[in-house]
């Protein structure tokens, strides 16, 4: 019996986005249990294992400050130097949501004259969903969205690379890993190349996922007023992670150091978005040669993604989201002239694409390609809404966790009729969750709750 459902786009738990789609699907479940005792030595031996990759510096005082940030107490203020260089490259404050949807703003006269992905086979529905964001009453309306599902890693991998070569007026990119591999390179050269060609580019870093290419993409910031690097909550004063900082804020500040941003996001000329749970590097786009992950994302048209923007815009001006031009190692690179460069990328850091991506090169080029093999994905969607945490979530509730998301994940298992679906590498459920399902159990006894995971006990 078929039954009419609504789509909705969410983030997961991890804070990236996936996808509630009350649609008959695959029924198989896996259970697989895990001892406590096994999490916990898992758990040690992740953080011995990650402490050991990152070298020492100076730990962030307190974030209970008046008058200033916690980041500004341990780095201090930008050097008149730095102001003065900053102000050569032509370094401009980013526009405040009010300001962007001014009438003679860049974003509305970029959506007014068709200027976004105008030369990629989505500029079609993309002159479409810019009309509708020209309407205030309709940008982040759940109706009137599209949605395609990615599973395979090389497809996502594709369509991310064609989205960054297709812009033309902005990029906004937030992740919590940026690997330094193959991926990880070919990203950070992408986006640089991006902002060469004119494209407003800003990026948004967990600092205890950034690895070898965020400080390769944050030098290429340096000079360049159209690509900008944040970093989310950074342990210490350097791009580069230290060993001492990760250590001494794990014993003093441990709170502050586990509330972390897990969003995985892109938004291209602001109609089309993509969020899921993959992060940047080898293993989420099956290009590793050891070990991939099986993830998942959806590629976003409609006015839901003025909804994605707007949460990126939260983090963005986030006090304890930090310019990377405002840590130590990259200021000295701006105020040290001789070792300053210009170059997007280093030569000898620039991924050889063209080598190792043949393939994928090629394809994301292919307006065939995309056109034959993206498009046809999409399907239009009674409901669509993105729901991501705010930053800074949890900072007053100790461990235990909360925020908005598991407010509205809760909403909707207890809205739920007919059944719950639900597939998530992070099932976890503490005593006060597995009281709410069987509470909802007990309610309505004919409901299907059905679970796909590998870490449900």
């Amino acid at each position: 019996m078929n039954r009419a459902r609504e789509n909705t786009i969410h983030p997961d738990d991890r804070g990236c986005g996936s996808i509630h789609c009350d649609r008959d699907g695959c029924r198989r479940q896996f259970h697989l249990k895990i001892p406590l005792t096994a999490i916990a030595a898992f758990a040690l031996a992740f953080m011995i294992v990650g402490c050991s990759t990152v070298h020492t510096d100076r730990v962030h005082v307190s974030p209970k400050l008046t008058g200033s940030s916690r980041h500004e107490q341990s780095v201090g203020k930008k050097s008149p130097t730095l102001i003065r260089m900053a102000g050569i490259f032509g370094r401009k404050p980013p526009l405040s949501v009010e300001e962007r949807w001014q009438p003679d703003g860049p974003l509305v006269k970029a959506l007014s004259e068709g200027l976004v992905l105008s030369e990629s086979p989505f500029a079609e529905i993309a002159s479409q969903t810019g009309r509708e964001l020209l309407d205030p009453a309709r940008r982040g309306a759940v109706e009137g969205n599209q949605i395609a599902v990615f599973d395979q890693g090389f497809d996502a991998l594709v369509m991310r690379l064609h989205l960054i070569r297709s812009a033309k007026h902005s990029i906004v990119w937030q992740t919590f890993v940026w690997s330094d591999d193959a991926v990880g390179r070919m990203f950070a050269r992408e986006l640089a190349d991006a902002a060469l060609r004119g494209v407003r580019v800003r990026v948004i870093v967990d600092h205890l996922g950034a690895k070898g290419q965020v400080s390769v993409i944050a030098h290429a910031a340096v000079g360049n007023p159209k690509l900008s690097v944040k970093l989310y909550r950074p342990v210490g004063s350097r791009v580069e992670l230290r060993m001492l900082a990760v250590v001494g804020q794990a014993l003093s500040q441990f709170r502050e150091l586990n509330q972390r941003m897990h969003t995985k996001l892109l938004v291209a000329d602001g109609v089309v978005g993509v969020t899921g749970g993959r992060n940047t590097g080898d293993d989420y786009f099956n290009q590793s040669l050891a070990n991939n992950f099986r993830d998942r994302e959806v590629l976003v048209t409609g006015p839901v993604v003025a909804s994605m923007t707007q949460s990126f815009e939260q983090f963005w001006s986030y006090q304890n989201c930090i310019d990377t031009e405002d840590m130590k190692d990259i200021r000295k690179l701006i105020t040290d002239t001789f070792r300053f460069t210009k170059k997007p990328v280093h030569d000898e850091e620039r991924p050889k694409v063209q080598e190792t991506f043949d393939e994928l090169d090629r394809l994301a080029g292919d307006s065939g390609f995309i056109r034959d093999n993206f498009l046809p994905r999409l399907r239009s969607v009674e409901r669509a809404e993105y729901i991501g945490d705010f930053p800074g979530k949890n900072e007053t509730s100790g461990l235990r966790g909360g925020g908005r998301l598991t407010q509205r994940l809760r909403s909707l298992f207890q809205d739920a009729k007919d059944e719950i679906l639900v597939q998530s590498p992070y099932f976890v459920l503490d005593r006060w969750d597995q009281v709410f399902i069987k509470r909802i159990r007990r309610n309505n006894p004919d409901i299907d709750i059905i679970i796909s995971t590998n870490s449900y006990d």
